[in-house]
């Protein structure tokens, strides 16, 4: 079931290596094997450090104080594992901490605009956190599985504590994972305070700007272990209907539920019908949205050599997937200067757009060349056919750009010095290339 829950596309690794994670600690802790020790030096290989690795080792952290508590002395091979898991993250993204430790080069990371939440909004975050889950992360747990563990949640600790059985409140397995999860929610709120913020800045400027929301990422991974204990104790009281039913409604909540943007499962269900009727629909398949074939034949047509370009209309990753070097992108690192370059560069469009100067400016990590008439978005149909290029051409030659690749015809081309290279479609694209280069 975990398996196949929606997931932020660059993150899916991150999610599907959260089990091994857990069972690698586990084993760790219960019987130490030479493989154990070799997962835990690989781990960070599926992992990345900014989006999930900086908390794995702090989870492992903890278990080692909880483990240590509990056996009433150190358990010092859960700290080694811990050592492992840090020098893996070492090896594996070195230049990472070479900017972060070792750099003092600025990055856009000082430009950050965090939100700040007051007393009521902080609490609104952590209960939508918890009971929805984080915005990039969202694992489709509010129709079923939070509504079954919170009911078990009460149930079970009414009776606990009506029999007198305290240290379940706290040792019980749901309850731990129950209250890990809560926990999550509640970091992910309280690092949009400024409180917070200020303490990172003062004490811990390598992280300054660090989203710590994504802590609640690891959050599909708890609840749907807590739902698993539910269903495994009802299993065990011979209550075989009712946990098969909650499986089979919970499956069903991630095949027909809408509204999660990455659940491409459904997407794909309730797209079939069309799909096979040889009908177009808005939504792109991956095939579609790279569409390799045309651009590989792009290239060759216009002989590219690897010159700098720039995405108008589609994601910039639809170039660089092709071989096609960008100076637009989606970054969340990268020097301060070169974000005041790219902004010189799109000046021109934030100069009229409030919402995209606001955008860029507060945050900076998509560095695309943005424009009121047309979208980014993967889709099929374009509302127009041509459009105005905002870019100022002086900054654009300066970058070292040549080429810009667009989904419309460019209105304003001669006026920025650009010449055509041609329009390009291809058979089972929905693209049509405006290809034009600086001359």
């Amino acid at each position: 079931m975990y398996a196949n829950l929606p997931t932020f596309p660059t993150a899916a690794f991150v999610f599907a290596g959260m089990p091994l994670l857990l069972a690698l600690a586990w084993q760790l802790w219960r019987r130490p094997r030479p493989l154990v020790w070799a997962g835990l030096a690989l781990w960070p290989a599926l992992s990345d450090f900014s989006t999930s690795g900086i908390f794995a080792c702090g989870y492992m952290l903890l278990f080692f104080v909880a483990a240590s508590i509990r056996q009433r002395r150190p358990c010092w091979r859960l700290l080694a594992g811990l050592g492992v898991l840090c020098a893996g993250f070492l090896v594996y993204e070195h230049r990472l901490f070479g900017v972060m430790l070792f750099s003092q080069e600025e990055t856009l990371r000082s430009t950050m605009e965090g939100t700040t939440l007051g007393p009521a909004a902080l609490l609104r975050t952590i209960g939508r956190t918890f009971w929805l889950g984080e915005n990039c992360g969202g694992t489709l747990q509010a129709r079923v599985i939070m509504p079954v563990c919170g009911v078990y949640w009460l149930v079970s600790n009414l009776c606990y504590l009506k029999t007198g059985r305290y240290r379940k409140l706290w040792h019980d397995a749901f309850n731990l994972l129950w209250y890990t999860a809560l926990g999550n929610a509640v970091l992910a709120g309280i690092s949009k305070t400024e409180l917070f913020q200020q303490f990172i800045r003062t004490f811990v400027p390598p992280l300054d700007g660090f989203n710590f929301t994504r802590i609640a990422w690891f959050n599909g991974l708890f609840l749907y272990l807590a739902f698993f204990v539910v269903l495994a104790r009802l299993l065990r009281r011979g209550w075989v209907l009712p946990a098969y039913g909650l499986t089979a409604a919970a499956f069903a909540v991630i095949l027909f539920a809408d509204g999660e943007t990455y659940n491409d499962i459904h997407n794909n269900l309730v797209r079939l019908p069309a799909r096979l009727q040889g009908e177009p629909v808005e939504e792109l398949t991956w095939e579609e949205f790279y569409s390799e074939d045309l651009f590989t034949q792009v290239k060759e047509s216009i002989g590219y050599k690897g010159e700098w370009s720039i995405a108008y209309g589609m994601h910039p990753g639809v170039l660089e997937q092709n071989g096609i070097a960008t100076l637009d992108g989606y970054l969340s690192y990268y020097p301060l200067d070169y974000k005041e370059q790219f902004r010189a560069l799109i000046a021109p469009q934030l100069e009229a757009d409030d919402y995209h100067r606001t955008y860029f400016d507060d945050w900076g990590g998509r560095a695309y060349v943005f424009s009121s008439d047309v979208t980014y978005s993967a889709q099929r149909t374009v509302l127009v056919d041509e459009a105005v290029l905002n870019i100022d051409p002086a900054v654009f030659r300066q970058m070292g750009g040549v080429y810009v690749f667009s989904r419309v015809a460019v209105s304003n081309a001669a006026d920025l010095g650009l010449e055509s290279c041609g329009v390009f479609t291809g058979e089972g694209s929905p693209y049509t290339l405006y290809v034009y280069r600086a001359a």
